[in-house]
């Protein structure tokens, strides 16, 4: 008998087989383990998660090891998917966006994870990932650019 409803598992994740302690990745601990008959996932398209009451929750510090992205080719690939998924999302709750908004997006998301949250110090790779970061920020908006005009 379980004494939680559910489990939050520490995660370190890992880019381009670096362990990524800053870049906004560190003091992660998702749910990974719940109780079905106290949670369920949401409907998001991207990223989803479980829906539960966050009162009865415990936490695994033995880290849950996360290789999101092999390689850039890879992360490049995700980042397609998910811009658009998130366009989509974005079009259909009526938020709008313009190719500055889209542009400046992507500087402030590289400027947050590589300087305000030390990716720095996570070396060539934590610059890679701010890197792509910033252009996965601008590609969402400006795939909602394009969408506001084609529908």
């Amino acid at each position: 008998n379980p004494k939680a409803d559910g489990y939050q598992i520490k995660r370190e994740s890992f880019y381009l087989k670096r362990k990524i302690k800053y870049s906004g990745w560190q003091n992660d601990y998702p749910l990974r383990l719940f109780n079905k008959r106290k949670g369920q996932f949401n409907d998001a398209p991207v990223h989803e998660s479980v829906i539960i009451d966050k009162t009865h929750l415990d936490t695994i510090e033995a880290p849950l090891l996360h290789y999101p992205y092999p390689s850039v080719a890879s992360h490049i690939n995700k980042i397609n998917l998910y811009t658009s998924l998130g366009a989509e999302k974005l079009y259909k709750q009526g938020k709008q966006s313009s190719l500055l908004y889209a542009l400046v997006s992507g500087w402030v998301k590289f400027i947050k994870m590589y300087l305000l949250k030390s990716g720095f110090l996570d070396g060539k790779e934590g610059f890679i990932l701010a890197l792509l970061s910033g252009f996965s920020s601008t590609l969402k908006y400006a795939k909602l650019w394009s969408l506001q005009r084609t529908k």
